[in-house]
């Protein structure tokens, strides 16, 4: 006999309006499976992979009226001393 235990955890957020969106479900599942290769639960792989879309959108690029595109580069641009790299 097989027993199945399920359990839902909701993880809340807040929710950026734009239309830049374009890869965030290939970005959201690849950090997933990332951060559990790195040896992280299930659990936290989500959270941070849902915070590293989040981030990624936040930095997204528009691209006008047909929208636009996640911006997974965006924090580690913003936390880059150009100077120091030339």
């Amino acid at each position: 006999m097989v027993f199945y235990i399920i359990i839902y955890i909701f993880i809340i957020q807040e929710k950026i309006f734009n239309n830049n969106t374009h890869g965030t479900g290939c970005s959201l599942s690849s950090a997933i499976a990332s951060n559990l290769a790195k040896g992280y639960s299930m659990l936290d792989s989500v959270k941070k992979a849902k915070n590293f879309v989040l981030c990624s959108i936040r930095n997204s690029v528009d691209f006008g009226e047909i929208g636009g595109t996640v911006n997974q580069m965006g924090e580690i641009y913003k936390n880059i001393d150009i100077e120091k790299l030339y």
